[in-house]
């Protein structure tokens, strides 16, 4: 949801306005070099996602955000992803499902059957106010708007993680799922993310500089042999 509202949080929702605030507040702090955003969702709303994935960017630029995705990270949930410095996916997660979708239901002939009529009156210069309610059939109009609306918003959302990246939409169109779900092997190998790991993984890939931090920069040496590990390399050798 775009801002946190009372049954958002009995349903444990979490709020665009909410992780921004969050994600302004410990990237003031300097007392944190790094963030890591813990991830389930399958998603959300368009209201509100866009702005929230510039949020965690801007932070990018002054200490590392990592995304760890567990057990998904899907539509809007991967837009916001996509805008952190590193994505880490645990095996079994899926992310992707990039994509807008909009429903209308039609429940005109529904209410018809039970005798019900429904008739709208719509101010004269208005005449697309509430098209697409559901006591209406669609009609072409509304559904190529509804359409060209739903496009709109594709390209934006391609476009964003096509910067955050560092590939093309092309790339984004072609490889990143075409709307479905991806498992983490595949989303590897396309460039949706960068490492296959856990949050524990990520901590400990972290205290071990696995993750270099210098400013917002990161030396990605995850796959590296730490020195402890080179010493114990060292010591078998000589044995």
């Amino acid at each position: 949801e775009a801002r946190p509202t009372l049954m958002g949080a009995m349903f444990g929702m979490t709020s665009y306005q909410a992780i921004s605030r969050t994600m302004q507040l410990y990237g003031a702090d300097d007392s944190v070099s790094a963030i890591i955003m813990d991830m389930a969702t399958p998603g959300g709303m368009v209201y509100g996602c866009q702005e929230c994935a510039e949020v965690i960017r801007d932070v990018t630029k002054k200490k590392p955000v990592f995304a760890v995705i567990n057990p998904m990270a899907a539509s809007g949930g991967y837009w916001l992803a996509s805008a952190a410095t590193r994505i880490v996916m645990t095996k079994s997660s899926d992310t992707g499902s990039v994509g807008v979708i909009s429903e209308h239901v039609d429940i005109s002939q529904s209410l018809a059957s039970e005798g019900v009529k429904v008739t709208v009156v719509r101010s004269t210069n208005s005449p697309f106010k509430q098209e697409g309610n559901d006591s209406e059939p669609l009609t072409d109009e509304a559904k190529q708007n509804m359409q060209a609306r739903a496009d709109e918003i594709y390209q934006r959302f391609v476009g964003d993680i096509a910067k955050y990246r560092g590939v093309t939409a092309d790339q984004v169109n072609e490889h990143f799922g075409k709307g479905r779900l991806v498992d983490a092997v595949r989303a590897k190998s396309a460039g949706m993310i960068d490492h296959i790991g856990t949050m524990d993984s990520t901590i400990k890939s972290l205290m071990e500089n696995r993750f270099r931090l210098g400013g917002s920069a990161v030396e990605d040496v995850w796959d590296a042999p730490t020195e402890t590990e080179r010493r114990l390399e060292r010591i078998a050798e000589i044995r």
